[in-house]
């Protein structure tokens, strides 16, 4: 049976896919962040160890309000809303991988798929992973605790 999804409406999720592996960043309209991997990572006598991930939803944090709403306008500005729905090269990129961008709000939804990560760079994808990025930052500022 597979994995039920996070509780909340989706407000951005970015899929990051590289061969048969992938990590999902989940953001949902109450703020709180998710995520599940294929992969599993630990730091270990001062070396990194990779496994096999459990592929399930773990909460990460709960963004603050105000960085959460930095997230929502910087979606609004940005124009990801009016993206393509793909970018990339007409070749195979090798090494690159593949993310999978989704967002809704205000009533839109819409997906743009980026192929051959990390050559690859749509401005407005770019903008909002910035700010993603810095709520982030806030959220582990203020100590937020992930919340299931």
């Amino acid at each position: 049976m597979p994995e039920p999804d996070p509780p909340g409406r989706v407000l951005l999720e970015r899929i990051l896919t590289q061969g048969d592996e992938h990590y999902t960043r989940r953001v949902t309209d109450d703020g709180r962040v998710w995520a599940r991997s294929t992969v599993a990572a630990r730091l270990e006598g001062g070396e990194w160890q990779f496994g096999r991930g459990d592929d399930a939803w773990h909460p990460l944090t709960t963004l603050p309000a105000d960085a959460l709403a930095s997230l929502e306008d910087a979606i609004r500005r940005s124009g990801v809303l009016d993206t393509a729905p793909e970018h990339g090269p007409d070749t195979a990129v090798i090494g690159g991988s593949t993310e999978r961008w989704s967002f809704e709000l205000d009533g839109r939804r819409t997906t743009t798929v980026l192929r051959g990560v990390p050559e690859v760079h749509v401005a407005a994808i770019t903008e909002v992973a910035e700010v993603l990025h810095e709520a982030m930052a806030a959220a582990d500022r203020g100590g937020s605790r992930p919340t299931a």
